[in-house]
């Protein structure tokens, strides 16, 4: 549930697909999506970030944590056996960057800033299925431009990865979620958005 606007509102309230600021955020599948692929890959893995940006208003005014810390905390106890590897990089709540944004193309330069600082050469991005497309066109324009033009990009799909490893206990969510009014809504939203980057006033 969110404000006006998109405007992250400072009381949880329990989701109501009939309300109109009823939207899929997908902060859990994509939590439970990553765990998998760091499980899958924790050989190979080195650092990992949760969302990876500054505090919104209401936050910052109550001194609250950072979205990261919270979602970080919450990865650790999906993966309570991965206890240094990979590494879990976390956006502090005193963490500064250029605005000191949270919205997704700021993330995405979070990301691909650290990535460049630690001498990486590969990021995966995981995301639902909704907000796919316009993170790929936001990475890939970001990907054009030094210093980020020497990163390969990977995107994953978090319902995809849950369905693929544990089916019987993803498929009635999956259907139930991409048949809901609030993925409707957000469809609309995100082409909108994706339009926008098209047309070069996002």
């Amino acid at each position: 549930m969110y404000g006006e606007n998109f405007a992250p509102i400072a009381k949880q309230q329990s989701s109501d697909d009939a309300q109109p600021n009823c939207f899929v955020g997908g902060g859990t599948l994509n939590l439970l999506a990553g765990a998998a692929l760091c499980q899958t890959h924790q050989k190979t893995l080195k650092t990992v970030v949760c969302a990876f940006g500054g505090r919104s208003s209401y936050l910052v005014n109550v001194d609250g944590p950072s979205e990261s810390e919270v979602m970080s905390d919450t990865l650790r106890k999906l993966m309570p056996e991965a206890t240094t590897h990979p590494e879990l990089v976390v956006w502090q709540r005193g963490c500064r960057a250029e605005g000191d944004k949270t919205n997704t193309y700021q993330e995405l330069i979070n990301v691909f800033s650290l990535a460049v600082k630690r001498g990486d050469k590969e990021v995966g991005i995981v995301t639902v299925f909704v907000h796919y497309a316009r993170v790929l066109l936001m990475a890939s324009q970001c990907l054009r431009n030094p210093p980020f033009d020497r990163l390969k990009l990977q995107c994953f799909v978090s319902e995809k990865i849950l369905l693929r490893n544990d089916p019987s206990s993803y498929q009635s969510r999956v259907r139930i979620l991409h048949s809901s009014r609030a993925f409707m809504r957000t469809v609309f939203f995100e082409q909108r958005g994706i339009n926008c980057l098209l047309a070069g006033n996002y």
